[in-house]
């Protein structure tokens, strides 16, 4: 075995492990801190100066959208509008909450449409709504705010890519060192047989 070949079998064996290592850690520290929560309440707040808050607001499930987002046909994402108490039905529309169902899982839940509106008060992060969702509201003739937010309320949100990146090192990691072993393994044995035929050497 050349240096070159035994240096790439060391490259593939090391940098796995020291990836899963590194995320693992990472994911460690996202689950060990503590999220300071800004109190936004859409009846009296500005805009807020961070993307994890905790909301109060009013949803209005009848004039919520369900959107897949690539995922399969058992997952529906619906984003309900969450509006002031006061909303006059013309102002536009900045927030809305993201509610997931994977309905293969039994996880999750959503209002119907034909539920009426109710009060939320809720923690999570702050992120974009999706283009196309975005353009399905707007055809539902509802006036929407620049750059509409939904209010993301997974606790693992913030968590997944690390979790993500953590198993598939971790795996790259476990598949290169069986090989290297087998590699081992094999190798032991092609010189066991050698130094059988030619004893002498």
């Amino acid at each position: 075995m050349s240096r070159a070949t035994d240096l790439m079998g060391r490259v593939a064996l090391v940098a796995p492990t020291v990836v899963a290592i590194v995320a693992g850690t990472l994911w460690y520290i996202q689950v060990q801190r503590v999220i300071p929560y800004e109190k936004l309440d859409l009846g009296e707040s500005e805009a807020p100066r961070t993307s994890y808050v905790e909301l109060s607001a009013v949803a209005h499930p009848s004039i919520q959208v369900m959107h897949r987002e690539g995922r399969h046909d058992g997952v529906h994402v619906y984003y309900i509008p969450l509006l002031p108490p006061n909303w006059n039905g013309r102002s536009p529309i900045s927030y809305f909450l993201r509610s997931e169902i994977d309905y293969t899982a039994g996880l999750g839940s959503a209002p119907s449409d034909d539920s009426g509106a109710f009060a939320v008060v809720d923690k999570g992060v702050l992120e974009a709504v999706p283009p196309d969702v975005v353009d399905r509201l707007k055809r539902k003739g509802l006036t929407l705010a620049n750059a509409p937010v939904a209010l993301n309320t997974d606790p693992f949100v913030d968590q997944g890519i690390y979790l993500i990146v953590t198993a598939v090192s971790s795996g790259l990691a476990l598949i290169t060192w069986v090989i290297i072993l087998f590699a081992y393994l094999a190798t032991r044995q092609q010189l066991r047989r050698a130094a059988f035929k030619n004893p002498s050497s």
